[in-house]
């Protein structure tokens, strides 16, 4: 029987980590379906929705899974951070405020912003705006929407979710932010919910 077809988009709770050794749930997945990974490590909802916007026929899929990020993550088009896997990391505050070397006037530039003009009422409008249209990209796709932060809650209206924001802070690990075993729990629980949306049972699982 032919695996069945699953996309993937998101932030770095989706993206496969290099010398992963298929810990990491995007990895364990590949072992049920055919999975196209189009995360990206670190990226603000809009690149999400870039991520969808980049998939020329989203109906060849059997499913979608999309990871929603933290309303809070500044868009740029220039990462701060100089790995290989978050070469299109957007801006969050947090980051931003960690790098000590300010002569880097790229640095600079974004603590300024952060310190005089960031606005959260402006992102916490246009994460949601993002995200009602990413459920219309995705409304013909049987699609399975994760949120990780309980910040996001409140902007999360879907009609088939996966609530993982209680259980991340027990299983904080180095890949995709989990443990193995939570990496394993999260796996079993996206394929439960897969199963759920094909049988048509609608609600939200912790």
């Amino acid at each position: 029987m032919a695996k069945e077809r699953l996309l993937i988009v998101g932030d770095s709770f989706a993206t496969p980590y290099p010398n992963d050794s298929s810990i990491g749930w995007p990895l364990l997945a590949r072992e049920h379906y055919k999975v196209t990974n189009l995360a990206q490590a670190g990226v603000s909802e809009y690149k999400i929705f870039k991520q969808l916007k980049s998939v020329s026929n989203i109906g060849q899929y059997d499913f979608v899974v999309v990871a929603h990020t933290s309303p809070y993550r500044v868009h740029t088009r220039n990462s701060i951070h100089n790995t290989e896997l978050h070469k299109d990391c957007d801006l969050l505050m947090s980051d931003v405020e960690a790098k000590t070397f300010t002569l880097d006037p790229a640095i600079r530039s974004a603590k300024g912003y952060f310190k005089y003009h960031f606005d959260p009422d402006y992102y916490q409008d246009v994460y949601n705006l993002i995200r009602k249209e990413i459920n219309n990209l995705t409304r013909y796709v049987s699609t399975l929407h994760i949120d990780h932060f309980d910040m996001a809650l409140p902007y999360a209206k879907e009609k088939y979710r996966l609530d993982l924001s209680s259980m991340w802070p027990y299983y904080k690990g180095s890949i995709n932010h989990y443990t193995e075993e939570g990496n394993q729990i999260v796996f079993a629980r996206i394929q439960e919910r897969l199963k759920d949306i094909e049988c048509g049972n609608i609600g939200v699982k912790p």
